[in-house]
């Protein structure tokens, strides 16, 4: 957790509408991800991260109804628009367009 990030209240876990599957299959239309608990090798669930009424693209590991959020790789990105935008692992962010990713999804 970066330093601006320790006075935020982090949740244990949110609810997300399912809106659209890009690759596989996925039955639920409602998705719980659980955040880390402060012992877990998880993402904080920040509001900051995570604002109610954004759209966000999420890698699943299953088609469960509830899932962990993983801090071990890159499973979540915000999409703007017809853009996302991520953090690279040196923690720069990037824009990429969004059909680039839909593209690379379906080869």
């Amino acid at each position: 957790m970066g330093l601006d990030e320790t006075k935020q209240e982090a949740f244990q876990a949110i609810a997300v509408e399912v809106a659209e599957v890009l690759k596989g299959s996925f039955g639920n239309w409602r998705l719980e991800l659980l955040g880390d608990n402060g012992f877990e090798c998880r993402l904080y669930l920040l509001a900051s991260r995570f604002v109610i009424g954004d759209e966000y693209l999420f890698v699943l590991r299953s088609d469960l109804p509830t899932q962990e959020l993983s801090i071990c790789g890159e499973h979540w990105v915000r999409v703007q628009g017809s853009s996302y935008l991520g953090q690279d692992l040196a923690g720069e962010g990037y824009q990429q367009p969004l059909n680039l990713l839909r593209e690379n999804l379906t080869r």
